[in-house]
């Protein structure tokens, strides 16, 4: 069986709630709805604390964000949650602690039956003049393959940078002189 999705779990926990109180259910049909919901509420609460732990590790006690050294450049790791919910949708207790904390954001729409999340790593650093970001979004890559990226990235613009500095020593001093200056003011036509 296909395993469902978090919203898609919280949902069918609704709906059984829903069902509970409602006095139409005999009480076979109940304990085995009740033993459902108990199970779901186990399934939500692991994927939280997963999320938690996910969220932890880049998080130090202070707050500030985990950062590593490649190159000698230092990369920044952020870590967001962005849930798009439906029109009048009340955020539960952990969503609004996510969202107090700065590491879930919320947005909504009138297209957004169902609440739904995505899930964002960012890898920023500055290399010279230029700013990077590298962003994960998809949970088909890991963490580890953003590093992997970023480490190339880093290496091969620190190979580039040698190479440039190898290309200015051996040029002469007047190689950038505008073309009039080398002629000595001479006028061409």
């Amino acid at each position: 069986m296909k395993e469902l999705k978090f919203e898609d779990k919280i949902n069918l926990l609704e709906k059984i709630v829903n069902d509970l109180e409602n006095d139409n259910v005999n009480l076979d049909e109940s304990i085995e709805k009740y033993t459902k919901a108990m199970n779901l509420i186990k399934e939500c609460d692991l994927e939280l604390k997963n999320i938690e732990e996910k969220i932890a590790k880049i998080v130090k006690d202070d707050g500030s964000l985990e950062e590593f050294e490649i190159d000698g450049v230092t990369v920044y790791v952020t870590q967001y949650i962005h849930l798009m919910v439906p029109e009048g949708y009340e955020l539960t207790e952990e969503e609004l602690r996510l969202q107090e904390e700065g590491i879930l954001g919320t947005g909504t729409d009138s297209v957004t039956y169902e609440p739904s999340y995505e899930y964002y790593v960012i890898l920023h650093w500055r290399q010279g003049e230029v700013f990077y970001s590298l962003t994960r979004l998809t949970q088909n890559a890991t963490d580890e393959d953003l590093r992997i990226i970023a480490r190339e990235w880093i290496e091969a613009q620190s190979v580039d940078e040698e190479i440039q500095k190898t290309q200015e020593q051996e040029e002469p001093e007047d190689f950038h002189m505008p073309l009039k200056e080398k002629l000595g003011g001479a006028k061409y036509d």
